[in-house]
């Protein structure tokens, strides 16, 4: 859903008949459902509920896959395997393969990257923008540094366990409060961003203001962030904190 949302964020800032274009909105849910439930590719484990959901999902996005456009066809197989390349779901002589999720800060890169491809450059690519141009780079950018913002969240919360198997990630490296002020940098610079993007008339003051007060629930989970398993707080709130975000783009566009 965080995905789908973004990508309706991007239309609504591009054109304002995107009616005809919501056909990307189920490939991209669905798309991003089975990379999410990609199942463990080893001869001793697989999990059948989610190699079911897995499977499922790719069937509905690969239909829609096939009535794409060329251009969105080829950002799609780039933004597949680059999230192969995260996750890296494959075993060789037994031991799993290691994916970019363990190298210290590429992986946020990678993963914000990989976001902002999907959620900004697909949905442009549909509605034939000119990927280019000084308005998309700015919303590509705004995407990839509030998603940053957001991985460093789920670093924290996996900072203890990434410890224990040697993985890099940013809080693992830098500490606890470092890794926060990094998330507040981001989201520094994305605000800031905002506001030159209003100065040149890309999107209105209704959306800036929208996009800034969305940056409040992430600066607060960024503040009460601890390492260790929390459904409400993770899977539940940042998990939600895109749609967030959404929600907020869409009260303000229409003026409520």
């Amino acid at each position: 859903m965080a995905a789908t949302t973004a990508s309706y964020q991007t239309l609504i800032f591009m054109q304002k008949d995107h009616e005809s274009s919501l056909i990307i909105l189920p490939l991209i849910f669905f798309a991003s459902l089975a990379i999410y439930n990609t199942p463990k590719f080893s001869k001793d484990r697989l999990n059948r509920n989610k190699a079911f959901i897995f499977f499922a999902s790719l069937l509905f996005a690969f239909a829609g896959f096939l009535i794409m456009k060329g251009p969105v066809q080829k950002l799609l197989v780039i933004s597949f395997i680059g999230s192969m390349l995260y996750i890296m779901p494959f075993y060789f002589r037994s031991k799993p393969l290691k994916g970019m999720r363990n190298i210290f800060l590429i992986k946020n890169i990678f993963l914000a990257f990989f976001w902002a491809v999907v959620t900004v450059s697909v949905p442009l690519a549909i509605v034939d923008m000119e990927p280019d141009t000084a308005v998309t780079f700015s919303l590509f950018l705004r995407r990839f540094l509030f998603v940053f913002s957001i991985t460093i969240l789920f670093d924290i919360r996996d900072m203890n366990s990434d410890r224990d198997r040697n993985h890099n990630t940013i809080p693992v490296v830098l500490g606890l409060r470092m890794s926060k002020v990094a998330g507040y940098v981001a989201l520094l610079c994305f605000a800031v961003l905002t506001g030159f993007t209003e100065y040149y008339s890309w999107i209105g003051m209704n959306q800036v203001y929208a996009l800034l007060i969305s940056v409040i629930p992430v600066a607060v989970m960024l503040y009460f962030a601890k390492p260790g398993a929390n459904f409400l707080f993770y899977d539940v709130g940042a998990d939600s904190l895109l749609i967030v975000q959404t929600v907020i783009l869409v009260m303000f566009t229409i003026g409520i």
